[in-house]
């Protein structure tokens, strides 16, 4: 099992003022073995990141390069890419371009600022049923979602401030 965050902010958000370093030490205090940071429309937190845990002799937490990109539909996050999105195209070709770099999309806080929901969780490949900035009603509309669905899910911090990193600290099995 491994021990992470799954999405959270930093610095590189517009939202969040949260340092790379300030990170670094809640992995180390929590002994973290993942963390997928997911800044607003850049990937640029999640490489800063990866740096920083170098210099720190921490490679071994796994950072997949991920951000939560303001599609035509609402935020979607796409992780486990390898270089920065366009997402000012169509949201099919942001799906696309997602799918041709490896990676995976998640589905955040689908009842909080999307429209297109349903073609949003048809492409997703996971949903979030538990966001700790969110409403528990709008958790439980998501979480009905994804049983409709029947796609996988996960639990978010949704940090953007340093106090609410530890909100939602997750197990799973290795990926």
């Amino acid at each position: 099992m491994l021990k992470g965050i799954i999405h959270c902010h930093s610095r590189y958000s517009f939202d969040s003022i949260v340092s790379i370093s300030d990170i670094v030490k809640t992995i180390k205090k929590h002994q973290l073995d993942f963390v997928i940071l997911t800044d607003h429309n850049t990937i640029e937190g999640s490489i800063a990141l990866k740096h920083a845990l170098k210099q720190h002799n921490l490679q071994h937490v796994q950072v997949p390069i991920a951000a939560e990109y303001d599609t035509e539909y609402g935020d979607v996050i796409a992780a486990f890419v390898t270089e920065e999105l366009d997402y000012n195209q169509s949201f099919s070709n942001f799906v696309d371009q997602v799918k041709s770099q490896g990676g995976i999309i998640l589905f955040p806080h689908p009842y909080n600022g999307h429209c297109n929901i349903m073609k949003i969780a048809y492409q997703s490949d996971l949903i979030e049923v538990f966001n700790s900035r969110q409403s528990e009603s709008g958790d439980e509309k998501s979480k009905y979602l994804q049983e409709k669905l029947k796609k996988p899910f996960y639990y978010s911090s949704d940090a953007h401030l340093l106090c609410e990193f530890d909100n939602v600290i997750v197990q799973v099995d290795a990926f």
